[in-house]
């Protein structure tokens, strides 16, 4: 299965893909990422103790001081986040590692999580709703843990 199939694999049984688009949703979540990109990690589940939420309001601010603002058509956000996926391969290659190999190698992981019970069991009687929550108590020995060994350009 390539790379892409694996991650929509992923969205639509944790039934993402039927969530409606929250753009404080997408940001809050790059957020996190960017905060372990920069190596800070085990950030408290409560997104608000965080304050992604000020963080969110911040960049308001300062882009619409900077710019003018209006509604983007659904092709103009479509632009905006194909656009990040070309800085993103852009940097994965610069550190050395291929694309679509580092995507597929994270495919596996994120496939291999299970739903956090209670969550599970609320999503079933009421449908998805907010961000998806892992399992804490799933055996290690379930868990695939990606290796971007090969993934390294040589």
């Amino acid at each position: 299965m390539g790379a892409i199939k694996e991650i929509e694999r992923f969205c639509r049984e944790r039934q993402l893909d039927k969530q409606e688009f929250d753009e404080d949703v997408l940001v809050t979540n790059l957020l996190e990422e960017i905060g372990e990109l920069m190596g800070y990690y085990n950030l408290p589940k409560d997104q608000s103790a965080v304050g992604y939420g000020s963080i969110i309001d911040l960049m308001r601010t300062v882009f619409g001081s900077a710019s003018d603002w209006r509604q983007p058509t659904k092709e103009e956000q479509v632009d905006a986040l194909t656009d990040k996926r070309v800085f993103l391969i852009d940097a994965t290659m610069k550190l050395g590692y291929k694309p679509a190999c580092a995507l597929k190698e994270v495919g596996k992981e994120i496939n291999s999580r299970k739903q956090d019970k209670e969550q599970k069991a609320l999503w079933a009687a009421s449908g998805p709703e907010g961000k998806w929550q892992k399992q804490a108590d799933q055996p290690k020995d379930t868990l695939y843990k990606a290796d971007f060994t090969h993934c390294e350009y040589t």
